[in-house]
């Protein structure tokens, strides 16, 4: 928990700079840094293999992705800065945006895949056409719950996909909307209650938003596949380089890692 004992703030210039500047000398730090940056990456162009492969039913415009993906990345790139820099719960409000963003994008690409005949869904136009704000969490998450894929992965194991990704929405807007303690972890979700001043490092705090920006990734990943499997096996063939990160690696944590396998064990036992 921060010091406030004093009235007077640091040069939060100052004290950021110094954290970047140190992380020259913890390789820990800067292997999970970097580690981060090409998983961001790898989930751009697993996102992207979207329309690499052309699949009976599916809508082959990329529209939805040109407008959506890029904002997924870079809300994931700045949650990266903010999280090298000391600012964790600037980094927790973007990654908020990052994993928002890329469950929306989903949910626009369903609506297009519903009209069908090139055509792209009214409400997706709206949006990107500055006509209308992004779509509410809830309609969205009630929507995705309705595909078919998702159904049958709910009927099969007894279980509600999507649970996970709600509570890691939920998680972050207890950064956004500065709450005192976090209702998931129970630790400090604004700046009074958590273990660092503004720009300050923490590895306590940098382990908590390293692990909630895999879990963001995951998320992301594991809702595309679900309701797109064909992703899955574009990446393993497309990007097999260790350049990337392996689909495991994406596919972190725990629920998202039985999604993969969930697909895995389907691909094989329909080979």
């Amino acid at each position: 928990m921060m010091d406030i004992t004093t009235n007077e703030e640091p040069n939060v210039l100052e004290v950021a700079l110094s954290t970047i500047n140190k992380l020259a000398h913890q390789p820990d730090i800067m292997n999970r840094l970097n580690e981060l940056a090409t998983k961001t990456t790898s989930l751009h162009l697993f996102l992207r293999l979207y329309d690499d492969y052309e699949k009976e039913g599916l809508d082959q415009d990329d529209e939805i992705l040109n407008w959506t993906v890029p904002v997924i990345t870079r809300e994931l790139n700045a949650a990266l800065w903010n999280l090298a820099s000391g600012f964790y719960k600037t980094a927790a409000t973007c990654l908020s945006s990052a994993l928002e963003m890329g469950i929306v994008a989903l949910y626009f690409q369903v609506l297009e895949n519903e009209k069908g005949n090139q055509v792209m869904s009214k409400e997706f136009v709206e949006w990107y056409s500055y006509n209308a704000s992004t779509p509410s969490w809830k309609k969205v998450i009630t929507k995705l719950k309705q595909d078919q894929n998702i159904e049958k992965f709910s009927k099969q194991f007894d279980y509600v996909p999507l649970k996970e990704v709600n509570d890691l929405y939920s998680y972050f807007q207890d950064f956004i909307r500065n709450r005192n303690l976090s209702s998931i972890d129970t630790e400090g979700a604004n700046y009074m209650n958590m273990r660092n001043s503004a720009g300050e490092f923490s590895n306590d705090e940098f382990l908590r938003f390293s692990d909630a920006f895999d879990s963001t990734i995951g998320m992301i990943a594991s809702s595309w596949a679900l309701v797109y499997p064909h992703i899955v096996e574009g990446y393993s063939h497309t990007y097999s380089s260790t350049s990337y990160s392996t689909l495991v690696d994406l596919f972190q944590p725990l629920y998202p890692q039985f999604v993969l396998y969930h697909l895995n064990t389907k691909s094989t036992a329909g080979a």
